[in-house]
C-alpha cells in the first residue's frame, strides 16, 4: 500500500543462530547443510526493501526447532514465546513510527 499509513505494521522473521558446526557436528553433510542455510538466510534478507526490513522483528533462535514441527513440546513452545517476547520488547524500545514515516514514506503520494 502506498502513501502514509495510519498505523504501523510489522513483520516477524525467525533467524536460526546455531549451525551444525557450532553444535560440534562434523562431516561433509553437515558442512553442506550449513552452507545451504547460510545461503538461504542471506538471500532471504537481501531482497527485502529497507523500508520493510526496518519494520521486521527478528527473533534469534539458538536451538534446533523446526518450523514444520507441529507437535512441539511445551518447553519448545515456551522457549519460542519467550524469545519472541524479548525480541518484540527490544524492537518496540527502538521503534519510532514518525521517524519511519519521515525516512521512508514522505516522498510517496497519499
Amino acid at each position: 500500500m502506498e502513501g502514509i499509513p495510519k498505523w504501523p505494521t510489522f513483520g516477524v522473521k525467525f533467524k536460526k543462530k546455531i549451525s551444525f558446526s557450532a553444535q560440534r557436528k562434523t562431516g561433509i553433510l553437515y558442512y553442506l547443510l550449513d552452507v545451504i542455510r547460510a545461503t538461504l538466510n542471506y538471500d532471504s534478507s537481501e531482497y527485502v526493501r529497507n523500508k520493510d526490513k526496518i519494520r521486521t522483528i527478528e527473533i534469534e533462535i539458538d536451538r534446533d526447532i523446526s518450523a514444520t514441527d507441529f507437535k512441539k513440546s511445551k518447553e519448545s513452545i515456551d522457549y519460542l514465546y519467550n524469545k519472541g517476547y524479548e525480541a518484540t520488547l527490544n524492537f518496540i524500545d527502538q521503534w519510532n513510527f514518525n521517524a519511519y514515516i519521515r525516512t521512508y514514506r514522505t516522498n510517496e503520494t497519499r
